[in-house]
């Protein structure tokens, strides 16, 4: 078993990792203008966050003090992030807060971005490890690489009587730099073989990608070359800065035999520490005496491939091509400075999450037209008790207008999400108050790509993709049938519902028949094709002019089934008009004890309402269920406007309870500015 989850094709890769030298350094250095000699950190909230290789020399570390650091070299050159103050810009401020302020990454983002750009040119297939470092795949560049120069007669073969084959011969000091540091390799400057001809091509490959990024960009960068990313970033590391080094396969058990089994990639974590406490293991070569058969027994199947691979330098997968921007989150944790305490304090800082999304969002469209769908916002208590608490709504679409030009758009959303966790106005439940709070985050999802040349498209082609123009000659030919959603059901009719009235109208052994949802309104033709309205589409129009029109066919339809359940009224028909007189209604003849006693609540208000017209003279009265007892007899000639009585009372209590809830709400932000 252990032999089949390894393969020739698992050796068959060249990785290259890419890490650029001091990063953050090498960034200031170019916007300054300054010398590489020089000794320069770059600082935040008064800690070293990153060291060039000048001032390392004087025993200078990431993390130490700005003051310690100045101790040891006092000519040391320190230059604070870029950051973010409350209603500016992000820029170098002389002074930063870290109270008022936040850090703005965006200066060496952009520099990434140009990095990955260079990378882009000689391959698609590459995987950004963090803001300075990638993983690429170049086994197609160096295949080409190779048959190219076979072409050429550039490669050596001698015959291999063991293998009974052409071997090429490798000469490693005819590629230079770029060959010239190997792991564990002998004195021998010849080699044999197609995996170190694979190693050889992959050195020389690498090298062009760093020397593009410094002659286009003015970068210098480390490099790892090897058949697996594990192997390739060991390898990065070894010879900084500037150079690289190239891990071959026969090298590969002393150089990762001695290594503890946390420097190996996604074994430093949990999974590292519970491998060490089950099996009592220190390095890899610990690792590597435990079968794979045993290791399935402590871990599952894929977990278990994963560690027996990785111990040996094999990638449990290959380098997936690169791919855009998932997320962008910008976040400002107060964990060692005041807290907010106040809504507007919580404003003022989301606002400035905003601008910065928004601000990195901007320069997405000069790259990919790639937007966000969704925009999340969490609260983090500095109370223990206090759970943190997130919400999220639909982020501005990429045509909204001014979205743009302005992050206002974007921090108008952002502050109704702090208003909805504040006070907990989509749960509507009592909570304990988040304040004070101790870090905000700020955070987009669900990218989707657009054209720029659909930019202001109507929001009507963004709800449906079916959403068709209607023909006016063809609107005039056609039979419009309105399929009753449980939503709108549920707003207009099923206030009136009660469970004595179903039993009245479907007896109470029988379940009430249950519509399907169909939330869109089709129009049929008479060609029998269907063409779907936008489900935006205000519905209430329809019968608007339904009323107003002078056609009572639909009285017709009445006349051959005097009643119909609910399931058969969830839809009105509009029939094409006919030649016959508009203004004589079609008289219904129908018992009068078919409609009395029926509660209007399971029917269709609208049908009750214009149908009105074709109730018999015959019947002279219908019970109303919703009126007292004495006054439920209502004179037919009198019913629609009777439920249009009912309908006003139950929108007008709608009203007033929507009234008091604003109400309230304007009272607590009186009472919360008054407070600030």
């Amino acid at each position: 078993m252990s032999k089949q989850i390894i393969t020739e094709a698992d050796y068959a890769k060249v990785i290259s990792h890419i890490d650029l030298d001091c990063f953050y350094c090498q960034v200031e250095q170019r916007r300054l203008g300054i010398s590489d000699t020089v000794p320069l950190c770059v600082a935040q909230w008064g800690n070293l966050v990153a060291v060039n290789y000048a001032a390392r020399k004087y025993g200078i570390m990431r993390n130490e003090s700005v003051n310690e650091a100045k101790l040891k070299c006092p000519d040391l050159i320190s230059v604070h992030v870029a950051t973010f103050a409350p209603g500016k810009k992000a820029g170098y401020h002389l002074k930063p807060n870290q109270a008022t302020h936040k850090v703005c990454l965006d200066v060496y983002r952009r520099a990434s971005r140009q990095i990955f750009s260079v990378i882009q040119n000689f391959t698609t297939e590459y995987q950004k490890g963090s803001i300075d470092e990638a993983y690429i795949n170049i086994t197609q560049l160096v295949n080409d690489e190779i048959d190219k120069q076979i072409s050429l007669g550039n490669i050596e073969f001698v015959y291999d009587n063991q293998s009974n084959e052409k071997l090429p011969v490798i000469n490693w000091s005819q590629g230079g730099i770029a060959t010239k540091y190997r792991v564990g390799s002998s004195s021998d400057d010849r080699d044999f073989g197609w995996s170190s001809l694979r190693s050889y091509y992959g050195a020389i490959v690498t090298a062009r990608i760093r020397d593009a990024i410094f002659s286009q960009l003015g970068f210098t960068c480390s490099a790892g070359v090897s058949h697996s990313r594990i192997l390739s970033k060991l390898g990065s590391s070894l010879n900084k800065p500037n150079k690289q080094a190239i891990i071959l396969q026969t090298d590969v058990p002393d150089f990762i035999g001695s290594m503890k089994l946390e420097k190996l990639r996604f074994l430093g974590g949990k999974l590292g520490k519970n491998i060490k406490e089950l099996l009592g293991v220190e390095t890899v070569s610990d690792m590597q005496r435990h079968s794979l058969e045993k290791l399935e027994g402590f871990f599952p199947l894929k977990t278990a491939r994963f560690i027996y691979k990785s111990c040996r330098g094999i990638d449990p997968d290959v380098v997936p091509s690169s791919t855009k921007p998932k997320s962008f989150s910008s976040v400002k944790s107060f964990g060692n400075i005041s807290k907010l305490t106040t809504l507007q304090q919580v404003q003022d800082w989301v606002a400035v999450l905003s601008t910065d999304i928004w601000e990195r969002l901007m320069e997405q469209q000069d790259i990919d037209r790639y937007w966000p769908k969704k925009l999340t916002l969490t609260m983090v208590s500095s109370k223990i008790n206090v759970e943190a608490r997130n919400c999220s709504k639909n982020f501005p679409l990429h045509f909204c207008k001014n979205v743009m030009e302005s992050p206002e758009l974007l921090i108008k959303s952002a502050s109704e999400l702090v208003i909805q966790l504040i006070y907990n106005t989509k749960n509507k439940k009592s909570l304990p108050s988040i304040f004070p709070v101790e870090c905000l985050l700020l955070h987009t999802t669900q990218f989707y790509s657009y054209d720029i040349n659909h930019k202001n498209k109507q929001i009507t082609n963004w709800v449906s993709q079916s959403t068709l123009k209607i023909n006016k000659s063809e609107l005039q030919n056609s039979e419009l049938t309105y399929d009753r959603t449980e939503s709108a059901e549920s707003h207009i009719v099923s206030s009136f519902s009660t469970k004595h009235y179903r039993d009245n109208l479907y007896g109470s052994s029988k379940k009430s028949p249950t519509s399907k949802k169909k939330p869109l309104v089709t129009i049929t033709t008479k060609k029998n094709s269907t063409t779907l309205l936008s489900p935006k589409k205000n519905l209430f129009s329809y019968f608007d002019a339904l009323k107003k029109s002078e056609t009572h066919d639909q009285a017709e339809n009445l006349s051959s089934e005097p009643f119909k359940t609910q399931s058969d009224q969830g839809k009105i028909s509009i029939k094409p008009h006919t030649q016959e007189n508009p203004t004589t209604p079609n008289i219904i003849k129908a018992d009068p004890s078919i409609y009395m006693n029926q509660s209007f609540a399971d029917q269709s208000i609208y049908n009750l309402s214009e149908n009105n017209s074709a109730i018999s003279d015959s019947i002279d009265f219908i019970q109303c269920t919703q009126c007292p007892e004495k006054n439920s007899n209502i004179p037919s000639k009198d019913w629609a406007s009777h439920v249009d009585y009912h309908l006003a009372l139950k929108l007008q209590e709608k009203e007033k309870h929507a009234e008091k809830i604003v109400n309230q709400f304007s009272n607590i932000f009186k009472k919360q500015n008054a407070d600030i």
